[in-house]
């Protein structure tokens, strides 16, 4: 769902840790009691103008949001219809 109860988060053109700290900010958002069932869109891009070619902000938003949703309050899925360059993250219960 990428209609309006869909949050959405574009860190193209950052660095792995300016979209590190985006993502930490978009999930304490999503962490307010009030956002329980909300879901994000977080687009990262593949890769194609990192140096070489060599994508370094995809696979350290996968890891983070890969630890994120350990905790059992987010779920964290892959979102191909973005051509695999984007994650969704959706808040699943209240810590």
């Amino acid at each position: 769902d990428t209609g309006k109860s869909c949050l959405r988060l574009d860190l193209h053109g950052l660095s792995s840790d300016e979209g590190i700290e985006r993502v930490m900010e978009l999930v304490k958002i999503l962490a307010l009691p009030k956002l329980k069932g909300k879901s994000a869109l977080v687009i990262t891009g593949k890769g194609n103008h990192s140096p070489g070619n060599i994508p370094t902000l995809k696979p350290a938003i996968h890891d983070l949001l890969k630890k994120v949703s350990q905790n059992g309050i987010f779920s964290l899925k892959y979102r191909e219809d973005g051509g695999g360059g984007a994650f969704k993250i959706r808040r699943i219960r209240i810590h």
